[in-house]
């Protein structure tokens, strides 16, 4: 079945770290997976970012995750009151509110080891010649790209 299916990245996906704009970590332009160490961690339970978080644990110990939840609100919640960090894609910071509000802050996290992480469409090989669908990726990307650009002059 993989032999009949093409990927077709859209976009590399980075991941940013979200604090409290009253945070000291605040007023940093870019962190790495070093600087996390002493801090508590709450992240959203999904797959990728899992796995995301295992490749930086074999990369630097002692990264402290405080809690795993589906509840994007809860972990908005402990960031908001101070009482954690989270790591996520810049999808949360487009659709974070507290951003709007100014009242968390987004950082940029640099990972300094090699990994493969992209946004993109699984289709199978005869479909992605297809003039129409040719045409719903290039919406879908401009639209990506729109938001993006959009999230990071906020």
């Amino acid at each position: 079945m993989v032999d009949t299916l093409k990927v077709l990245p859209l976009l590399d996906v980075n991941l940013h770290v979200f604090v409290s704009a009253e945070s000291d970590l605040a007023k940093r332009e870019s962190m790495d997976p070093r600087d996390l160490l002493n801090e508590q961690i709450a992240m959203y339970d999904g797959s990728y970012l899992k796995w995301l978080i295992h490749l930086m644990q074999q990369h630097v110990n002692g990264l402290d995750i405080l809690f795993y939840s589906t509840n994007q609100e809860l972990i908005r919640e402990f960031v908001l009151n101070k009482k954690a960090i989270s790591i996520d894609t810049i999808s949360e910071k487009i659709t974070n509110p507290y951003i709007n509000s100014k009242e968390v802050v987004s950082i940029p996290l640099v990972l300094d080891f090699p990994h493969n992480s992209y946004l993109g469409l699984v289709m199978k090989m005869e479909d992605h010649t297809s003039h129409y669908f040719q045409e719903l990726v290039n919406l879908i990307d401009a639209l990506i790209k729109k938001e993006i650009s959009q999230a990071i002059l906020t």
